[in-house]
């Protein structure tokens, strides 16, 4: 149990504890759009674009978010919808693994973006994902009700002429650059599960709106904390371990709620 407090995992600990915060409010937009997918697409183009700065020389953590970020503006102007996304992943797959194949260090580097390299993070990540959670959570503030009313009342934009790029597009960059810092630190498919699981199991649970995002911050934060703790003291890696407790957790909360509901 010592080894929980070494300060060897101070910035790991912070890092995937500002993550875990972050990713599922987005998540909770991203399933009110049917936008899902779109998360999993960015994180393979991240990681594809890693790979590729990788090999230029630049940080990982730099080249993601650059990576994610053009994706984002090509999905906003080419009004791209669940199709575009699953060619994102498609492509994305391809690219690392293909990169990865033929150069020095490559397979590794691709290795460490899927699993995650969350144990490896430096204090200068931390300081990332923390500026990362103040703004989003400062964004979404500003972005709800728009992104409520787009999807409650879909005609009111066109009706009323409304400029939307700066809540659109802002949302997709945010979700972007989010995705792009995630897959470089916890690795692309605990970055997805960060997203996906907890607003899945949030929308098939809550009674409003407001319970949905405790439901789905809370139920994320204790999957960190178990999957984390898991992977420290059973010598596992931080990736598959994460992802294992996103799923049995959600499977042990919605039995949970469907027995409580036949009571």
């Amino acid at each position: 149990m010592d080894m929980l407090f070494d300060p060897l995992f101070y910035s790991p600990w912070c890092t995937g504890l500002f993550l875990s915060i972050t990713l599922p409010l987005l998540g909770i937009y991203l399933r009110l759009r049917n936008e899902w997918l779109a998360a999993l697409g960015l994180a393979q183009m991240s990681a594809a674009a890693g790979l590729i700065g990788y090999g230029l020389g630049i940080p990982l953590f730099v080249m993601g978010p650059v990576g994610g970020i053009t994706m984002a503006f090509i999905k906003h102007f080419s009004a791209s919808d669940n199709t575009g996304y699953a060619l994102m992943i498609l492509a994305g797959w391809a690219i690392t693994f293909l990169l990865a194949a033929n150069t020095s260090l490559g397979e590794s580097i691709s290795q460490a973006l899927i699993d995650g390299q969350i144990y490896f993070v430096q204090s200068t990540q931390a300081v990332a994902t923390a500026t990362l959670m103040f703004f989003s959570l400062l964004l979404l503030r500003q972005l709800a009700p728009h992104l409520l009313r787009a999807e409650l009342f879909p005609h009111y934009e066109k009706l009323n002429k409304e400029n939307t790029y700066r809540w659109h597009l802002g949302f997709d960059l945010l979700v972007a650059i989010a995705m792009g810092i995630a897959t470089a630190s916890v690795g692309l498919m605990t970055a997805f599960a960060m997203v996906f699981i907890p607003a899945w199991v949030a929308f098939k649970i809550s009674a409003s709106w407001k319970k949905a995002h405790w439901i789905a911050l809370s139920f994320n934060l204790a999957a960190f904390i178990i999957g984390f703790t898991l992977a420290i003291l059973a010598d596992q890696p931080y990736g598959p371990t994460q992802v294992a407790c996103h799923l049995i957790l959600a499977i042990l909360v919605l039995l949970a709620a469907k027995l409580l509901a036949r009571n």
